[in-house]
């Protein structure tokens, strides 16, 4: 089994910088991504979107004009990302020719931007393009209403309970000021809470000793944000259904004929790889009954997200037809039980899922974002054998045992009519 996360050789510098490098002999180009640890959940009450306006910040605070900085990278054939904020972790990210002198550049401008910048230019600039930013967004004031709604049912006492996205509310992003950005980038852009991950053509020798040259290497005071510890229990949702119709909102010229369905879970506890089981079983269940059967949709299914504190785990049906909005909940409550019954279904998906594991071939960009990836899940790069290793350890009664996370006074499930 070809095992590219197994490959990978980590270091950490005297100032505490975390870096992990996998070398494929042979490649003439390198993909490079910083990890800061933290994004919104740092983001202090009445600061939401302080995370993301900071990421904004430091491109355009650089030793060089942003335009110039991006010009370098792209000239040289490869690309570069100036951020990117989620509510867990902050990211930027190039890709460029292994070659020593481009590289020494490329670490010299990141450096100074993620370790020793002052944001003190253009803040109202960035202020003005990320109120754009949310406008396009959420371009329609129900949307707003709608997830906030959803945030207060499912989050409360949570700091996702004040968030529509990472980009944070219009109040707060109005409300930052320069000694906020620079504040929390002191806090949290230091090179203890920084990793940074590297595939391509390049040693660990060779990435260490360019690193050691840069700004990378500079002594900054500073912690790393500590990885949280999952939760045993979620709280009951504030409100477990909500009816609306669309036309209440917008108005269109031809009727609209088609309904919608989502129901959310919160599911606790360090259980990952059954959660990933169970959303295949309830995707082929779901897909089985509202397409195969009823013919009532193209597509119904499940996602998931990893909140490191607890699970996000929601079930989707597209462009129903009105008469199924009656039944609807009692057919995706159907399925949900029904997994109880599903020995062989379980069996089949956690058979795929441990072969996939010796045929995947992922390239290098996939391999560097799914090391940053496990990085902010749990703190270490898992390999495919051990990713294996765990959905071997899954029993058809741990997939079970997440269905009481499911029931209806534990979702929130909201009904749209046309």
């Amino acid at each position: 089994m070809w095992d590219p996360y197994a490959q990978f050789e980590s270091a950490t510098l005297p100032n505490g910088l975390r870096v992990h490098n996998v070398h494929w002999p042979g490649r003439p180009w390198v993909k490079v991504e910083f990890l800061v640890h933290g994004g919104t959940e740092l983001d202090p009450v009445g600061r939401e979107g302080l995370s993301h306006f900071v990421e904004h910040m430091v491109s355009k605070n650089g030793p060089e004009s942003y335009s110039n900085m991006r010009e370098f990278f792209e000239d040289t054939g490869g690309s570069v990302s100036f951020g990117a904020t989620d509510h867990l972790s902050t990211c930027y990210d190039f890709s460029v020719p292994a070659d020593k002198a481009v590289l020494t550049r490329a670490f010299n401008l990141f450096g100074r931007i993620l370790i020793g910048a002052r944001l003190e230019k253009l803040l109202e600039h960035q202020r003005s393009v990320i109120t754009a930013e949310f406008h396009q967004c959420f371009p329609e004031q129900f949307e707003i209403e709608a997830l906030q709604r959803e945030s207060k049912a499912l989050y409360s006492g949570w700091w996702l309970e004040r968030f529509l996205s990472a980009i944070g509310t219009l109040p707060a992003i109005a409300a930052i000021n320069q000694d906020d950005l620079q504040s929390h980038y002191d806090a949290y852009y230091v090179p203890a809470n920084i990793e940074l991950v590297c595939v391509g053509g390049l040693t660990a020798e060779e990435l260490l000793g360019l690193l050691a040259e840069s700004q990378f290497a500079a002594d900054k005071p500073g912690k790393r944000v500590a990885l949280p510890v999952p939760v045993d229990e979620v709280n009951l949702p504030a409100e477990i259904l909500w009816r609306f119709s669309l036309s209440d909102h917008i108005k269109t010229s031809e009727p609209l004929k088609t309904g919608y369905y989502r129901s959310i879970a919160l599911i606790p506890g360090p259980v990952q790889t059954a959660v990933m089981i169970l959303r295949v079983m309830l995707d082929e269940l779901l897909d089985a009954r509202m397409r195969q059967q009823l013919a009532w949709n193209y597509e119904s299914g499940c996602s998931w997200y990893n909140y490191r504190y607890f699970h996000k785990f929601a079930m989707s049906c597209k462009a129903l037809p009105l008469a199924s909005l009656e039944t609807i909940e009692a057919e995706v409550e159907a399925c949900i039980s029904s997994v109880r019954d599903q020995r062989t279904l379980f069996e089949k998906i956690k058979r795929r899922a441990i072969a996939q594991m010796l045929i995947k071939d992922p390239n290098g960009e996939s391999v560097r974002g799914g090391a940053i990836s496990d990085l902010v899940q749990f703190g270490r790069i898992i390999s495919f054998k051990e990713m294996g290793q765990q959905f071997e350890m899954v029993q058809m009664q741990d997939v079970c045992a997440l269905l009481k996370w499911l029931v209806p006074e534990r979702r929130f499930t909201i009904i749209r009519r046309p």
